[in-house]
């Protein structure tokens, strides 16, 4: 596979990834101290939720750690802060495109993360315009430092990071062992496990 097709691939890939976390299968928060929240819940997209009564969630697709963050919940809205996205995440999107597994079984931060992306697009670019004399790499990693939005504006990644570390708020509503959630502007239905 070529380069700007393994690249396109990798950023079809990472919608995918948000897709299955969030908008269809977008965790629900908790509300500290309420049992009703407390536990796991599973939606049809088999996303799994998990929460403490301690304000914290995290969310699993196909069984693999993918999302977490802090939450609050009062009058009966819920807000959820995404806080960390799971190398095992990173390493499945770049597996499934014929990348090596390089990310260690850990939580990234925005900033961690970002550094990974920026990465793939350094990767990317070097494989599709390369090979660059040293000093050539020198000076484009100083660019790609420099302009690092704009890159990630222009790769699609942008989108992902904003909406990965940022907060939501929406309703929720629990009814026996159906949780429904409106978080991103979509109504999700969580079971639970």
């Amino acid at each position: 596979m070529t380069g700007k097709l393994r690249f396109g691939a990798l950023v079809t890939a990472l919608a995918f990834g948000m897709a299955v976390v969030g908008c269809g299968s977008a965790p629900a928060p908790v509300r500290v101290g309420e049992n009703a929240l407390v536990g796991t819940w599973v939606d049809n997209y088999d996303a799994e939720l998990r929460f403490d009564g301690a304000g914290n969630w995290e969310a699993l697709a196909y069984g693999n750690l993918v999302w977490r963050g802090t939450f609050s919940a009062e009058g009966g809205v819920l807000t959820l802060e995404g806080n960390y996205v799971h190398g095992n995440f990173i390493n499945e999107i770049m597996e499934s495109e014929g990348l090596p597994a390089v990310h260690a079984p850990v939580w990234f931060s925005r900033d961690e993360f970002t550094a990974v992306i920026l990465d793939l697009v350094v990767a990317y670019i070097v494989e599709v315009e390369g090979p660059f004399e040293p000093h050539e790499m020198e000076e484009f990693v100083a660019y790609i430092d420099r302009y690092s939005e704009e890159f990630l504006w222009e790769f699609g990644f942008y989108e992902l990071i904003y909406y990965l570390f940022t907060s939501t708020s929406g309703p929720y509503s629990i009814n026996g062992n159906t949780l429904t959630a409106e978080l991103w502007g979509e109504t999700s239905t969580f079971t639970r496990r």
